[in-house]
Parts: structure tokens; sequence; C-alpha cells
């Protein structure tokens, strides 16, 4: 047998090449046991590899087994490659390392410290479970979606707002508030706008988070109706605001900042009035001063200006004549030759003409209208004549002073007609030129009482109709 020698070879042998024989032991020769054989170490290298590595190329390797810590003899492809393994003299191509299954899926832990150098890209979710400093020369690139504190991605244009303790949640945020969008033309399509929400349409604008502080400047006088926080805004002039607002509770709405602007000046304590577009100033030609010592208003300054009410003018208060001065019971405004109104008493008032003559009174019974009525006494806690119906049977009941003006109850206070026209009553049952009478039994007849009844002609019939 030849002796082997790490010391010796033999003269002029050529290097160890993969086509070179060894000599070994069959484990599984048959018949004869344990027979010697040759191989390769070629085929030395392949049994090896095929038995105890199974990746792909540009794979960083990694020992495998059926669980974490177990005995390893196989080495297979792992998460991490790179996009190169290619040698150029002593330094290899690659640049980029990857984390992937092959599937999408893949994370990095660092149990300690991570320093990247240059460029590093988080395609996925990275999680720093303990601190991550960021050298102040090096750039972080955020592609992804960023979670806070409660694992809640941001909303559009919120921002990470610190708690005491450190924490950051996404919040809406803040800031001035105000993110101007443009010009609006708030005229509606009946107006000559585009569409009913403006131009741009700001109805079609969402009422979210995001939205609050945008804003639009009115350019166009137009009535778009906006949904308010309470009830929609409908009243738009150039260079107010139509702005999107969020309260306390979270509701979100639109607001409108008026930017409208008024000008023009006054006298002191005089009301002002519209004298132009967007221009105020004294109530001109009229004037009208408030005295704030004496709580009055004063309309007019004396050149004969006057007052127009087209309306109800309801008096609540005392009224005073031309001479500043109250009138008394039962008087009469009386004008002058030169307009000016005075108090005076009715019983100093020289009557030239007059259609009817009509009395107030106390009913001490009921009556119709029409009945002529007699005078039972009078009412000196309201300063009236009392009256009752008349009767013509009856001496102690007449002699009637005139007919009640409409229908009374007992103790109401109402109006008897002493002389004149009597409209509004029912003549139909009468012929016109009739004369009428107090009835025996009360009320009117236009047929002429006999003794031993009294006799009064109180009315003659002008006209015969229903309605009289």
């Amino acid at each position: 047998m030849s002796k082997i020698s790490d010391k010796l070879s033999y003269p002029e042998a050529s290097p160890i090449q993969g086509a070179d024989y060894l000599i070994g032991t069959d484990a599984d020769s048959s018949p004869i046991e344990k027979q010697t054989k040759t191989f390769t170490i070629s085929d030395l290298k392949d049994f090896i590899i095929d038995g105890l590595f199974d990746g792909v190329s540009y794979r960083i390797p990694v020992f495998t087994a059926a669980s974490a810590g177990a005995d390893s003899e196989k080495i297979v492809s792992s998460l991490i490659s790179q996009d190169t393994a290619q040698q150029s003299g002593s330094f290899i191509l690659g640049t980029t390392v990857t984390i992937d299954n092959g599937s999408g899926a893949g994370s990095l832990i660092v149990a300690d410290a991570f320093t990247p150098f240059g460029v590093s890209t988080f395609e996925g979710d990275a999680f720093f479970k303990t601190n991550a400093t960021i050298n102040p020369d090096a750039n972080l690139y955020l592609l992804g979606k960023i979670y806070d504190s409660n694992s809640s991605v941001g909303n559009n244009e919120q921002v990470l707002v610190s708690d005491s303790l450190g924490n950051v949640t996404w919040q809406n945020f803040q800031g001035s508030g105000l993110e101007f969008q443009g010009a609006w033309d708030a005229r509606t399509i009946a107006e000559g706008g585009v569409t009913d929400g403006g131009n741009p349409n700001l109805q079609n604008i969402q009422l979210i988070a995001g939205n609050t502080g945008k804003y639009w400047v009115v350019s166009t006088a137009g009535t778009a109706s906006l949904q308010g926080q309470t009830t929609p805004i409908t009243q738009w002039s150039p260079g107010d605001w139509a702005i999107i607002s969020e309260d306390d509770a979270g509701n979100i709405f639109w607001d409108k900042i008026d930017n409208s602007s008024v000008d023009g000046g006054g006298t002191t304590n005089n009301m002002a009035m519209w004298t132009a577009s967007k221009v105020l100033g004294n109530a001109a030609p009229v004037s009208m001063i408030q005295d704030p010592g004496n709580n009055s208003l004063t309309i007019g300054n004396g050149g004969g200006e006057k007052v127009v009410v087209e309306s109800i003018l309801q008096l609540q208060g005392a009224v005073e004549d031309s001479g500043a001065t109250l009138g008394t019971q039962n008087q009469v405004l009386v004008s002058d030759s030169g307009g000016q109104l005075q108090y005076q008493n009715i019983s100093t008032l020289d009557v030239e003409s007059a259609e009817k003559i009509i009395q107030t009174v106390r009913f001490s019974e009921a009556v119709n209208a029409g009945d002529p009525v007699y005078i039972t006494g009078y009412n000196n806690g309201l300063n009236l004549t009392e009256v009752g119906k008349a009767f013509a049977s009856d001496p102690n009941k007449m002699a009637a002073i005139g007919l009640a003006v409409s229908n009374q109850s007992q103790n109401t206070t109402g109006e008897v007609i002493l002389a004149g026209d009597f409209p509004d009553f029912n003549t139909a049952s009468y012929g016109v030129g009739n004369s009428l009478y107090v009835a025996a039994n009360g009320g009117l007849t236009n047929v002429k009482p006999i003794t031993p009844h009294l006799i009064q002609k109180i009315a003659v019939v002008s006209r015969s109709n229903a309605n009289n």
C-alpha cells in the first residue's frame, strides 16, 4: 500500500481540481460490505451542496429547522436579499438590501441600535419599540402611512399633537385656521349665476374636519344658500367670507364673516338714515334728534316737514298739544288758523254742522240696536249717564233721548245717537217718509200710539232698505 503523507508529493503534481479522485469506503456496498470506492472532488462538492444548501441567487442564507433554537444542518434563503451579488474586482456590485418573503411581507426588529447610512426606505410598517435617533446629517423619508399612539391614521390635513406624557395623536390642524381658496360668485341660477351654489358650487364642498378653515371671498353679490350652524345663509355681499367652521362639539358648518363696509358720518344724538348704498348720515331733510336727558325724540327742524304714517298709529301714552300741554278729561284737540293743535273743552266748542250727534252712556239693562232709551240715572264712578229701554206704555220710562247704536248687555258702556243719520239699521219694513214712534212695549213702530199710551215721534225714514 502506498504511503500518504502531508509532507511529500509526487514530482510535478498539479493543483487540486474538481476532477481529482478521492478514495473512500462505500457504506451500502453489496454483496461485499464496505468496498473501496473512488469519487471526485466535484462529486463531494455536489453532495455537500445538495444536502446542506437550498437557496436562490442574491438571497442571504440562514440555518433552518422545525423550531427556533433547534440544531440545524441545512442552510436556506432568508427574508433578506440584495439587488445583485456580482463581483467587480474587490467590490460587490449590490447597493440595496430588501426584507421580503417573496409575497410582499417582511419586518425588521432591532433589539439595540440601528444606524442607517445614506437613504433607508421602509415600504411597510416600521415599529420603533425603544428610542430611535435620526442623525441630524441624515434625511428621513416617510413614504407610507403613519400611525399615532392610538393606532389611528391621520385624516386630511391633520397634525400629530403630543400630550403631557409625550404620546402623539392625530388632531385637526388649527394654526391660523384659515386657508384661502379663491373668489366666489354668490349668484344663483335665477340671478344669472352658474349654479344655485354659486361659482364655484360651494354646496358640493364636503363639511368634514379636513376642510375646516377653508374660505372663499365673495366677488359678486348673490343669495346662494349655504347651511349655517342653525339656519341657511343666503345674503352675500362683495368682500364677505364664506368659511367652513367647527364648534366645540365637533359640528361642522358654513359660516359668514361679514366684511361689507359702511361709511358716513352724523351729528351727535341725531338718528341715522341711509343716504346712499352703504353710506349713513343724518336723517335729512327731517332731523330726528334723541335727547338722552328727558328721553324725548324730536322729528323735524321747524321747517314744515311732515311725518306720514301709512299704517296703524297706536298712542299708548299721554299726548301733548302743540303747547306741550296734556289734555284733561273730555277735552279734544282743536286746530287753530295756523294748523297748531290745542286742547279745548267740548262745552266751549261752536259746532256749525254735523251728520249726527253721538253720546257715550252706560246701559242699565240689555237693549237692541235702534231701541229708544231714556235716562235712568248717572254713574259717578264712570262719569256717564245711565240709560234704559223706553216704553210708551209706562210714563216712568219716558221720554226717550235717542236710539241705541248697537246691541248692548246690562251694565255695559256704549253709544246712543241723539240726532242725525242712523246707518246700518234695517228699515225694510217701513216706507220712505214714515214717522217712527216709541212703541208701547219698547222699540220702534210706524203706527202712532193711542191713549192711554204716550206719543213720542223720534225718527223719520229716509231710506227703506235692509242695510239702510
